[in-house]
């Protein structure tokens, strides 16, 4: 995350991995979508509120399964976390789903969000071997969708 009203972020409080994912799972903590773009990846941003000490800044989210461009800038109330793409080093994002209108669209979709996601950040940092970037799935999506089909993402060949 960048400028704005950096000073009250660096009064926030760092979480571990583990602190987070309960925080989320107990409490409406909210993100907020950024405008940063890599190719292949949409709807990425931060949890308002919470900083990881890997890299000093706001927990990182990824939004999967959702088509649409969420609004930038706008806080948004998370509902759940489903993973966290681990990244060596701790500097780990964590993949989350929102309430209607934003909820996702099929797990499928997530699915395949996930893998794109792990994909492209393996490509934009590449000092990052993708064999140290892998999903965890954390929530089996129960209550909205049917299918089965286990998540196997474990980074990127080659």
């Amino acid at each position: 995350g960048g400028g704005d009203k950096s000073g009250e972020k660096e009064r926030e409080p760092f979480r571990s991995l583990e602190a987070i994912v309960n925080i989320v799972e107990r409490s409406r903590a909210s993100i907020v979508i950024e405008g940063r773009r890599w190719e292949g990846v949409r709807n990425y941003g931060e949890i308002i509120g919470f900083r990881n000490r890997a890299d000093g800044d706001r927990w990182d989210v990824f939004v999967p399964g959702v088509r649409e461009q969420l609004p930038v800038g706008e806080q948004l109330p998370l509902r759940r976390i489903y993973g966290v793409v681990l990244v060596k080093g701790g500097n780990h994002k964590l993949v989350v789903g929102l309430d209607p209108p934003y909820a996702p669209e099929s797990r499928a979709l997530v699915n395949a969000d996930v893998q794109e996601f792990v994909k492209a950040y393996s490509r934009e940092h590449p000092s990052t071997s993708s064999s140290r970037v892998r999903y965890l799935e954390l929530d089996s999506h129960d209550g909205w969708i049917s299918e089965t089909t286990p998540l196997t993402v474990v980074g990127t060949p080659g």
